[in-house]
């Protein structure tokens, strides 16, 4: 693996925290990026939508590029999504960006942490009164995290999970090899969550109340 391309994945969330914001209307902040296909440059790209989500005031657009190729015919790699006559396959990178644009809320909440130890961002959807808690883990061993809430949280919750060695791939052989996995778990206010050593969590929890 490309251990610049990973370490500049993560570096990048960092130039828009000094983007001036306007008093009327916005800046506008393009960007386009690319990673290599494994799930090392997968978590990295998620430190990059942290930053995306963070500072969605002022970036109006991020783009994954290239898109698709087709196998033995691509001048070009990385790329998003493979295909043959007959097949297809998602990188690691395709999911990660489709938890992004798929579990995300209708407001950015402020977040206080002791540590930052590993990055994170949170949402929350004020229509469905759903909190959306986004987790990467690129280090070698588990991270506990400590959940506390002002909301009253329901019992139970939702958690798409995508973890894997760094360097596993998907193929047409194995398409899913790397992809979420969904699972039910409890939840409930001061909870500890266990995110695994490599690995990315998005955590879909509701109100009590809502």
């Amino acid at each position: 693996m490309d251990v610049r391309k990973r370490k500049f994945l993560r570096s990048v969330p960092q130039e828009y925290q000094g983007v001036r914001r306007r008093v009327c209307g916005t800046s506008q902040q393009r960007h386009e990026y690319a990673g290599i296909e494994q799930l090392g440059c997968g978590s990295g790209g998620s430190r990059l939508h942290d930053g995306l989500e963070r500072n969605a005031d002022v970036i109006v657009l991020a783009s994954y590029a290239p898109l698709f190729a087709r196998l033995r015919y691509a001048q070009w790699s990385p790329n998003m999504i493979w295909f043959d006559g007959e097949r297809s396959y998602a990188s690691p990178s395709y999911y990660i960006q489709k938890l992004y644009s798929t579990q995300i809320g209708t407001h950015l909440l402020q977040t206080i942490a002791d540590t930052e130890e590993i990055p994170f961002v949170v949402s929350y959807d004020r229509e469905a009164g759903a909190l959306f808690i986004k987790l990467a883990n690129p280090l070698d061993r588990n991270v506990s995290v400590k959940i506390e809430s002002d909301f009253s949280l329901a019992d139970q919750g939702e958690v798409q999970v995508i973890q894997a060695d760094e360097e596993e791939v998907n193929s047409i052989e194995s398409p899913r090899r790397v992809a979420p996995i969904t699972s039910a778990f409890a939840c409930f206010d001061g909870m500890e969550y266990e995110v695994g050593a490599k690995s990315f969590h998005v955590l879909k929890i509701f109100r009590k109340d809502k």
